[in-house]
């Protein structure tokens, strides 16, 4: 799942961009009405990533509130990340932009807490065994213009590659 999930984000993303991908992976999301949170038990996201530890596939699942509009998802001890030869290294010896797959269940589970709010998702950061995912809750206008100075920064940076490599 981990590795089918990361080639197709990244070639997505080297399309339309990470915030692209990730808009498309939740509009696909929602348009399906299918998540598959919902075939764990629990009342509530809590209830179920509590849930999901009892699984033994991870030692822990944490979703952090950091201010009133920004969280920080981990998993810790990730079974399905496979140690020195799994897909945690592989992303990061690649160098892909990909999400935690299941930060993507989790977003679009806390989507529908917040229907008039968007979810900016920082990249994951991965290690060997473990995931941690920043996600913010903001309004449309907020959520464009982090997008907008995201893009800024971005031709920022190739512009001064580009003139490292013609001065």
């Amino acid at each position: 799942m981990h590795s089918s999930f990361s080639a197709t984000f990244d070639v997505v993303r080297k399309q339309l961009g990470f915030f692209g991908a990730w808009e498309i992976t939740l509009q696909v999301i929602e348009k399906m009405k299918y998540n598959c949170l919902g075939l764990v038990d629990g009342n509530n996201l809590d209830e179920k990533l509590k849930n999901l530890e009892k699984t033994s596939l991870f030692n822990e699942i944490k979703l952090e509130r950091l201010s009133e509009n920004r969280l920080v998802f981990k998993v810790d001890r990730c079974d399905l990340a496979g140690g020195e030869e799994g897909i945690h290294l592989k992303i990061l010896k690649n160098k892909m932009e990909v999400p935690c797959p299941l930060v993507i269940a989790v977003a679009a589970y806390l989507k529908k807490s917040y229907p008039d709010k968007l979810l900016y998702v920082y990249p994951t950061v991965f290690t060997e065994w473990s995931s941690s995912t920043e996600i913010e809750i903001l309004t449309p206008e907020k959520y464009n213009e982090k997008k907008e100075n995201l893009r800024e920064l971005a031709r920022f940076e190739v512009e001064k590659i580009l003139s490292r490599k013609t001065g």
